[in-house]
């Protein structure tokens, strides 16, 4: 029998291909949306993802360094657009995948332009699709899924605040996990409800610890304070007593005379 071969691990779960000249402003947000949608608290960010512009560092060897993030990187996905289309990087990076992985963790998100795939058809439709690269064309046996992020170019508020980016987030989360939407949908309530318990317990504990400081620097305070009115006090009484026996001084010399 057959040695089972051991599951695989990524250090990244997606890799984000786009364009800066369409999606700059999108792809940050999607980024921070996966990473944090059903994050526990206890952890920086429920999945890894690979972008550009913080996966990166300062070195001469961009693309063996890209090249290496698409290997340790278990999805590709691709930000679909004209400027994608058309952009080197996105070309070379659909290029590389899917020459050393499958289509199968390809995932297209529609965020500009047209996509086209004719019922019927076992392609795309090349003459109208102008928002995917040519290294696509036949690339698929089936038509893809894709998610439509269109309107988000004209939506303001790119967070999982957004009930329609918290959606749009969550059924790409359901397909990089490999879970049923409903449940990463209740599992990422069950983490806010976590996370919102545990700030509130923090929050307390804190108050707590600030009321018990505060009491305490009050009680040293009053305890100074009392330690400082007992002092004038003797020194009054000190001062008397030495005004007292001038007195009596006074006195015994003037009877002497």
């Amino acid at each position: 029998m057959a040695a089972e071969q051991p599951i695989r691990t990524y250090r990244y779960k997606a890799f984000l291909s786009y364009s800066h000249a369409a999606d700059g402003n999108l792809a940050p947000r999607l980024q921070s949306a996966l990473q944090r949608f059903a994050k526990p608290w206890y952890r920086l960010w429920a999945m890894r993802v690979f972008r550009d512009e913080t996966g990166l560092g300062v070195t001469p060897e961009l693309w063996p360094t890209i090249q290496r993030a698409l290997g340790e990187s278990e999805y590709f996905i691709l930000l679909a657009s004209p400027q994608a289309a058309g952009s080197k990087w996105v070309e070379q990076e659909v290029g590389y995948w899917l020459k050393e992985r499958s289509t199968g963790n390809l995932l297209i998100i529609w965020t500009d332009g047209r996509i086209n795939w004719p019922a019927g058809e076992a392609d795309f439709d090349w003459n109208t699709t102008n928002s995917l690269p040519p290294q696509l064309k036949n690339a698929f046996k089936d038509e893809p899924l894709y998610l439509d992020l269109c309107w988000a170019k004209q939506d303001t508020d790119l967070s999982i605040r957004n009930p329609k980016f918290l959606e749009a987030t969550a059924r790409l989360t359901s397909v990089l996990l490999g879970l049923p939407l409903d449940r990463i949908i209740g599992e990422h309530v069950r983490e806010f409800r976590r996370t919102r318990r545990w700030a509130i317990s923090a929050l307390t504990a804190l108050t707590i610890l600030t009321v018990a400081a505060l009491s305490g620097a009050g009680v040293a305070l009053q305890q100074r304070n009392l330690a400082k009115g007992q002092q004038k006090i003797a020194e009054k009484r000190r001062q008397e007593a030495v005004l007292q026996r001038g007195l009596v001084l006074c006195n015994t010399i003037h009877f002497a005379y």
